[in-house]
């Protein structure tokens, strides 16, 4: 499964780089935020169980 921020990691820069003079200032901080989201920069961290790996 894709992650929304694993699209995002890999098209923002070069949708900035295009469109960057338009882009809202909210919308540059949703996209700077969606870049960091389940990331340690905001201490997300995952589980995962020792025995089935899930």
């Amino acid at each position: 499964m894709v992650a929304l921020a694993d699209v995002f990691r890999r098209f923002a820069d070069d949708y900035l780089s295009r469109h960057g003079a338009s882009v809202l200032p909210s919308h540059r901080r949703a996209i700077a935020d969606i870049l960091v989201c389940r990331t340690p920069a905001l201490g997300g961290h995952v589980w995962r169980c020792n025995h089935c790996a899930r």
